[in-house]
């Protein structure tokens, strides 16, 4: 049975993979950065790396499974047009 804060733990996990999946480009961005943070930004409680070390995962194995799952990085047309206008294409 999980503790309290594992499944806050699982919560997070869970939105950060919706998060990936999100039709916004800047969510999707911000999403993979979170799944990514090294140094300082990968020791706060709810740190991807951290959850990983909460449940005995290797954050690299699931890091690489999650992101195999999830929907292509290049998008939709539409979404193309959206990075341009947002400067980040």
């Amino acid at each position: 049975m999980l503790r309290p804060g594992q499944c806050l733990m699982v919560a997070v996990l869970e939105q950060a993979v919706a998060d990936l999946e999100s039709r916004s480009f800047n969510i999707r961005r911000k999403a993979r950065a979170w799944f990514l943070a090294r140094s300082a930004r990968a020791t706060h409680l709810f740190a991807f790396s951290r959850i990983c070390h909460e449940f005995g995962c290797d954050p690299a194995v699931l890091r690489a499974r999650i992101f195999a799952s999830v929907a292509s990085d290049t998008g939709t047309p539409h979404e193309v047009e959206e990075r341009k206008h947002a400067g980040v294409a």
